[in-house]
């Protein structure tokens, strides 16, 4: 302990990576109590961000390893082994994080460098607090034989949890992968949807186009065709007095062309039927020919 207080005052004011939190308490030995992880609710009230670094060091010193000091977040803290309210040293805490450290249930998450520190620390409960010798790092047998006596009886459930953990894990992954495939589907039909949105833009600029081409052409005809119709209607007026203009502008050019066509004839044949030549003047005649006239 008294080490661990050097240790602790050498680092004070420092963040040192993958460290073994030092005791800022004094504490007691408990070899009777059952042990559970503790939760931060099991230390205070607060949450991590409203603690002090003094609050924080003194939390991670119930703990076998920190990934700094002072830690960012309580799971940052691995290998319990000291009651949260007393600070007394509990056995079958040491005996768990021991366990863990050695492989036992998953083993823990810290650097395979860090692992010979942190079994210097638990192996000095074991000898200091409670007067046993530590398993070594390589003799595991008769130490998970020891380690039965405080696990608990549910080890099964605790292995069909891990499977139902796990199936879940499984499941959300297979989940994850369908949403990605859903994604890259949606992406490609959102880049159809633009082109075939850029290409209706593209036709419905052509078809104004043409609609007002169409519009153009139709007015030439129109003036065309009443171009056209004047032009007969004189011509209709040239050969008779006898028409009604009224009437005129209510045919189309084909029946104007039809009527035209009609009075021409009508001409032609009263031409026709007049002498070839008459006698004009008095005592000297003279004969006037009605050929070419019409």
């Amino acid at each position: 302990a008294i080490v661990e207080e050097v240790y602790e005052k050498m680092l004070d004011g420092l963040e040192v990576k993958g460290v073994v939190p030092s005791h800022p308490w004094n504490y007691s030995k408990d070899e009777q109590s059952g042990w559970t992880k503790p939760n931060l609710s099991d230390f205070t009230d607060k949450s991590w961000d409203e603690l002090t670094d003094a609050e924080k060091r003194s939390i991670a010193g119930h703990f076998a390893w920190a990934a700094k000091m002072p830690p960012e977040n309580y799971t940052d803290l691995k290998l319990p082994h000291h009651d949260p309210k007393t600070h007394k040293v509990v056995w079958r805490g040491v005996v768990a994080a021991m366990a863990a450290l050695l492989g036992a249930r998953g083993g823990v998450d810290i650097p395979a460098e860090d692992k010979q520190k942190v079994y210097n620390h638990l192996a000095r409960h074991y000898r200091d607090d409670f007067g046993r010798e530590p398993p070594k790092l390589k003799e595991l047998e008769e130490f998970f034989a020891e380690l039965k006596e405080i696990e608990d009886v549910d080890g099964k459930n605790d292995q069909s949890h891990l499977k139902s953990l796990i199936s879940q894990q499984q499941n959300m992954e297979e989940f994850e992968k369908k949403i990605k495939e859903l994604e890259a589907t949606n992406s490609e039909l959102s880049e159809k949807i633009s082109e075939l949105e850029s290409k209706v833009a593209e036709l419905e600029a052509e078809n104004a186009k043409l609609k007002e081409e169409n519009e153009r052409l139709s007015n030439q005809v129109k003036q065309y065709i009443e171009r056209e119709k004047a032009e007969i209607t004189e011509k209709i007026k040239a050969l008779t007095d006898e028409v009604n203009e009224e009437e005129l502008k209510e045919k189309d050019v084909a029946e104007l062309k039809e009527f035209y066509l009609t009075l021409l004839e009508t001409k032609v044949i009263k031409a026709k039927s007049l002498p070839s030549k008459v006698k004009v003047g008095g005592e000297e005649e003279e004969k006037v020919d009605f050929k070419e006239v019409f």
